[in-house]
């Protein structure tokens, strides 16, 4: 159906916007802004509600404790089974963010 189509026709269109297409639903990797447009997610996002990391419904590698997507845990935390990064204190680091730090630390500053 084509877009203009459709808001010419219905006020509240039961389609949105992808490109100069119109959709039933936005496709993995988009989501539906408050007019209806379909825009791309986040790129550490699998599906998303909004244009953050923090608005991944999942994420393609990692998540923080504070909900953000991330491609590599922080210094300190490694990813569990789930991807979720956790505070490892068998791991050490230096404050450049190094791995192999003479001292192990929970942060740096």
């Amino acid at each position: 159906v084509p877009c203009v189509q459709c808001s010419k026709v219905l006020k509240d269109c039961p389609f949105f916007k992808l490109g100069t297409d119109c959709v039933h639903s936005c496709p993995l990797g988009f989501y539906n802004d408050s007019i209806g447009i379909c825009h791309k997610c986040h790129i550490q996002c699998v599906g998303c509600t909004g244009p953050n990391a923090t608005d991944c419904r999942a994420c393609h590698r990692y998540r923080t404790a504070a909900g953000l997507c991330v491609s590599a845990c922080p210094p300190s935390y490694s990813p569990d089974q789930n991807g979720d990064c956790i505070f490892d204190k068998d791991r050490k680091v230096d404050c450049s963010g190094q791995m192999g730090g003479s001292k192990r630390v929970d942060r740096c500053g």
